[in-house]
């Protein structure tokens, strides 16, 4: 993972629901390698891109959706 943030209190993690396939990069110009996932609303209530601010506390995490 090479997005991610980090203060104090939280480590900040996104949230991209997309598949990349490394193989259609050989074919295909990359912007065409990434496929948006379809998911259903999760447990946790996010279903589309956001983010995750991630207790170091140990705590609870917490979800934004953008």
């Amino acid at each position: 993972m090479h997005s991610f943030g980090l203060t104090e209190r939280y480590a900040v993690l996104p949230r991209m629901p997309v598949s990349f396939d490394a193989m259609a990069v050989m074919t295909k110009p990359m912007h065409e390698a990434f496929d948006e996932i379809e998911t259903p609303k999760q447990s946790w209530g996010l279903t589309e891109n956001g983010f995750y601010l991630v207790p170091l506390d140990g705590g609870v995490p917490k979800t934004y959706s953008l």
